[in-house]
């Protein structure tokens, strides 16, 4: 086998920095169906918190941003794309989003890559949710945006220097 990503098994969490843990806690916990796992309390101060499903590892830790370096501001910036397998999974999610009365932006198709959704977390963060293409991906694909939000798709990489993953 190649050493294809340097041995890297997946992504062990995604950390992101909030203003309020009391508000963003709770709410990531409830759309994302997640419990608290661990708490990072610095100085007698609660900073931080692991948020987990302990049936498949997955974790979304929240960082108190006052305590970040740089205190990063991420309004409007999609951070992390989760990945919710076939069309299917990524409608029933819409749903749950509707349910539990979170807004959400509307279908963006993605053609090979599929569709996305769009949530904004508490902090003007954006969570993008997305799902599988029909068919196979091919090796590239760049995606295009107009002004108005329209997607358009290219086949040469206009970052020639990066490989192509082979098909």
């Amino acid at each position: 086998m190649d050493d294809v990503g340097h041995g890297i098994r997946g992504i062990k969490h995604v950390k992101i920095p909030v203003t309020d843990l009391a508000t963003s806690g709770p709410w990531y916990a409830r759309l994302l169906g997640l419990t608290l796992a661990r708490e990072f309390v610095e100085d007698g101060q609660l900073r931080g918190v692991a948020l987990v499903d302990r049936d498949t590892g997955f974790d979304v830790s929240l960082r108190d941003r006052r305590v970040c370096a740089s205190r990063p501001v991420l309004d409007g910036f999609d951070v992390v794309a989760f990945d919710l397998g076939p069309r299917q999974g990524l409608l029933d999610f819409v749903r749950h989003c509707e349910d539990i009365g979170v807004p959400h932006g509307p279908l963006q198709e993605r053609g090979p890559d599929g569709a996305a959704v769009d949530v904004t977390d508490p902090d003007g963060c954006v969570l993008r949710f997305v799902c599988d293409g029909d068919g196979p991906a091919p090796p590239f694909t760049g995606l295009s945006f107009s002004s108005d939000g329209a997607v358009s798709f290219y086949t040469t990489p206009r970052l020639p220097s990066v490989p192509v993953s082979a098909p």
